[in-house]
């Protein structure tokens, strides 16, 4: 008769790499929820950038196949890290909003004048 699940000779190797597969995912999702908290990160549209930098656009994440459930001993991490995500929506949400209205402002301008009319715009008051 064979062991016991909990009890098989390979039980703490599968545990162990599940336990470090889950630590990997959380390391990236920290990451990244840290970058897209920071402003400087999300850089200025059009500038190029390198992977990893400021402004780098992120793939959608999935979560890695075959790693199994949350181990326990992970749960409050994954709890912060959560509120951290949380966190980081509300702050992109603020700053979409804040670009949308500068966008009206922009799209108010009548862009159909005469290219040789100069046009200032006041940048200090």
């Amino acid at each position: 008769m064979p062991p016991a699940p909990d009890t098989a000779p390979d039980a703490a190797p599968i545990e162990g790499r599940q336990h470090d597969a889950w630590v990997a995912a959380l390391d990236e999702l920290e990451r990244t929820a840290a970058m897209a908290a920071h402003p400087s990160f999300r850089g200025t549209a059009g500038e190029p950038h390198e992977p990893g930098e400021p402004g780098e656009l992120l793939a959608p994440w999935s979560p890695p196949a075959g790693i199994g459930p949350l181990p326990a001993a992970l749960a409050d991490r994954a709890t912060r890290l959560l509120g951290a995500q949380r966190d980081a929506e509300a702050l992109l949400q603020g700053e979409r909003a804040r670009v949308a209205r500068h966008l009206v402002t922009v799209r108010a301008v009548d862009p159909a004048r005469p290219a040789r009319d100069s046009v200032y715009l006041d940048v200090l008051g």
